[in-house]
């Protein structure tokens, strides 16, 4: 089969998805570098196969073969699909111009008359996928290559993505294209960086351990936040005019690889009670929450067991064993914890990232940082480790949900935003 189609029209990329569409169907290639004969005469197509396709790969341009080449290479096709190793086998030869094309088939007829081509057309056209489809493609190949990521999470629009598909040839030009305009965006938030390119991560930690909230916020074993669902799970007004710009949100939280992390009640306040100072310890004697015992090897343990110690550790999450139900004395006993944090979170929090010093999950940490720029942010915590900066921002509730989280991590996006001058 000559396969005739512009470059960049998918054509071997076609030729390699077959098998997702036909059963007991096959693609190989030959590579540009070896010799069509050789391999030919020494292969064997599988009898488990109902076809297989072997693709002449990087001979799609005309001036670089001379008839002689040309000649020998549909000899050996010739001779191999009338044999028995090819009987089940179809060689296919890729093009982007009409003058290879009318070559190779003024010189099939020659060697194989019609039989060699198979199709009373001599060439098949391949036009490629229609621009109606270009949307569908970019958002489906953004979210195998992304885990799940949106167009917006690439700070793209709809009329971004149909000005792109308009003024493209072929599937492949508006792929590249939509590669530069990513990148295009992707850089004009970084250079708002200068100073610091953080990442930017929420920890939520509540009563009601809404580890199944946040993974319903996420997507993919590294925890990034989905733009789409952030903004499909709540209709507060303080949000309405951010749900206005997606995209920017999007881009910049991408930019700034936002994630949203759980860390479990037990593992929180184990850390609370071995790793609190005087001040805080004062605080929590004050709402009658037990200092004793402390047991910091629990606490730290519980914490490299937990999904902010896997990120920390690994950089994405481990397979994770789920503790038994809280009773009510840990729920009590944690209430007491984020009650004190609603009024000295920093204490709170100083505890938090003394326990995870102590587990070897970080390397430094320092509370209430601010970001230095246009609009005041300060972080709960900044943190330093394998995985580089990230501040953090600590989520304690006595009780949450998706909305509320979802409420939380937009206006910490929108907040940074601000600071460096991406959202007005």
């Amino acid at each position: 089969m000559i396969l005739r189609g512009n470059s960049g029209a998918g054509k071997t990329t076609f030729l390699h998805t077959l098998g997702l569409y036909r059963e007991n169907v096959s693609t190989i290639s030959i590579a540009g570098g070896e010799d069509v004969p050789n391999f030919l005469r020494d292969h064997n197509t599988p009898n488990t196969l109902s076809i297989e396709v072997i693709v002449l790969e990087e001979r799609e341009a005309a001036l670089s073969f001379t008839d002689e080449e040309l000649e020998s290479w549909l000899h050996a096709i010739n001779g191999f699909i009338r044999s028995d190793r090819g009987k089940n086998a179809m060689v296919v030869w890729p093009c982007n111009s009409d003058k290879l094309k009318d070559r190779l088939v003024s010189l099939s007829r020659t060697i194989g008359g019609r039989s060699l081509l198979g199709s009373k057309d001599d060439a098949i056209s391949f036009p490629g996928p229609s621009k109606n489809t270009y949307t569908e493609i970019a958002s489906r190949t953004l979210a195998v290559l992304n885990q799940g990521a949106g167009l917006s999470d690439f700070g793209l629009t709809a009329e971004n993505i149909d000005s792109l598909a308009a003024k493209a040839n072929t599937v492949g030009d508006f792929l590249g294209d939509l590669r530069d305009a990513i990148i295009e965006k992707q850089q004009t938030v970084s250079s708002l960086l200068e100073k610091e390119h953080p990442n930017v991560w929420v920890v939520v930690i509540a009563g009601n351990e809404p580890d199944g909230e946040v993974a319903g916020l996420t997507r993919g074993n590294l925890s990034l936040v989905d733009m789409d669902r952030l903004m499909t799970s709540t209709e507060a007004n303080i949000v309405q005019d951010l749900k206005k710009i997606p995209e920017k949100l999007g881009l910049l939280a991408t930019v700034l690889n936002a994630k949203i992390l759980h860390l479990p009640v037990l593992a929180a306040t184990a850390s609370v009670r071995a790793f609190s100072d005087d001040r805080l310890q004062d605080k929590l004697k004050k709402e009658d929450f037990a200092l004793s015992p402390k047991k910091p090897e629990e606490a730290t343990n519980r914490l490299q067991q937990c999904e902010l110690g896997s990120i920390l550790q690994l950089g994405k999450q481990k397979t994770l064993v789920r503790g038994k139900k809280l009773g009510d004395k840990s729920i009590t006993s944690f209430v007491k914890v984020a009650t004190v944090a609603q009024q000295d979170d920093a204490s709170v929090n100083r505890a938090i990232g003394n326990a995870l010093l102590s587990a070897g999950l970080i390397e430094s940490f320092n509370i209430e940082v601010p970001l230095s720029g246009a609009y005041s942010v300060r972080s709960d915590m900044l943190i330093t480790g394998k995985f580089g900066k990230a501040r953090i921002e600590m989520m304690w509730r006595t009780k949450t949900g998706r909305a509320d989280i979802a409420n939380y991590t937009l206006k910490k996006l929108e907040n940074y935003g601000k600071a460096i001058g991406f959202i007005k």
